[in-house]
């Protein structure tokens, strides 16, 4: 549900703004929820369908990132930051339509961030809504520096950082 608001800022950011775009997503989120209701109800299992609706918030990130990973992780999180800030300094100088996809990467990142806080039981597998606007960030990031032996020492730093974080740490 929460995914949801990626979608009407899409429509906004977009201009598209119409009866459809502002109904389909609606419907599309309801049918799967009525065709799950009716088999349950079928079945006579109502209570694990109410029991989706009841939203038991934790907000401790304990099992979110396995121990021999945090300096991996927190090194991606602090590339993120900085590119981020970086990019968007030029981007949102100009009007064009690149600036409200990058707004929608960075709506991409921070409601997936959120979505993962507010997971009842996290675990790293749920880091995978993180990567696609991670890695999106981070690429047009890298993208902006001009001395080539920089780019590539990232790129090799991160690429080496990944086997060595899971199989050697």
């Amino acid at each position: 549900m929460i995914f949801i608001l990626l979608i009407y800022a899409s429509i906004y950011l977009h201009k598209k703004l119409t009866i459809n775009t502002l109904v389909i997503p609606i419907i599309g989120f309801a049918t799967p929820l009525i065709i799950y209701f009716s088999y349950l109800f079928w079945f006579n299992q109502t209570q694990v369908f109410f029991d989706l609706f009841q939203f038991k918030i934790n907000l401790s990130l304990n099992n979110l990132i396995e121990p021999n990973l945090i300096f991996f992780a927190l090194i991606i999180a602090l590339l993120t930051f900085i590119f981020m800030i970086y990019k968007s300094r030029t981007t949102l100088s100009i009007n064009n339509t690149f600036k409200r996809s990058w707004i929608l990467i960075i709506l991409n990142l921070f409601v997936a961030f959120l979505f993962v806080l507010l997971l009842n039981q996290k675990t790293t597998g749920d880091l995978i809504y993180l990567f696609f606007p991670v890695a999106i960030i981070i690429a047009n990031g890298v993208e902006l520096i001009e001395k080539k032996i920089i780019k590539d020492s990232i790129l090799y730093i991160l690429f080496i950082g990944c086997f060595l974080a899971r199989f050697v740490l």
